[in-house]
């Protein structure tokens, strides 16, 4: 799923905390940066990011949202 029209969030992704999981990188490789909502299946700590900083977290190169989880509907750059 791509980048949503004119930066809108879904209903679904608005509300809710957010938390980053940091993912090592091959050796040699950049790390990612996974970006979850709290209702994600995966455990990832304690979700402690308002949306607006989830947002300005997939800003980040190295960062990209869940797909598994309701992350899938914010808008990528």
């Amino acid at each position: 799923m791509g980048a949503r029209a004119c930066g809108a969030v879904s209903p679904a992704a608005s509300a809710g905390r957010w938390s980053v999981q940091h993912l090592p990188a091959p050796l040699g490789g950049p790390g990612r940066r996974v970006l979850h909502h709290e209702s994600c299946w995966l455990p990832t700590g304690d979700a402690d990011l308002t949306l607006d900083q989830a947002l300005r977290e997939l800003t980040r190169p190295d960062s990209e949202p869940c797909t598994a989880c309701d992350a899938r509907h914010l808008p990528t750059p």
